[in-house]
């Protein structure tokens, strides 16, 4: 599985999505190590790790986590 959550944006000294997935790094799941990235939060700049990262570790799953202005949760 990949995980990837990303760097603080804007004026915030810290991005939960990239503190969780800091908590991941070299864990395991059912077996499984992770793959783990913390990503640039520039337009553009996640999908240069990205798409390397997906092509060289071909994980069943990607999980992406991020900070938005919304209230709510999307999924």
């Amino acid at each position: 599985m990949f995980v990837t959550g990303f760097e603080p944006w804007e004026e915030l000294d810290s991005n939960w999505s990239g503190d969780l997935v800091r908590t991941l790094e070299g864990e395991r799941i059912g077996g499984a190590e992770l793959v783990t990235a913390v990503l640039p939060v520039g337009y553009g700049e996640d999908t240069a790790i990205v798409f390397p990262l997906v092509e060289e570790h071909d994980p069943s799953a990607v999980l992406s986590f991020g900070l938005g202005i919304s209230s709510c949760l999307n999924v």
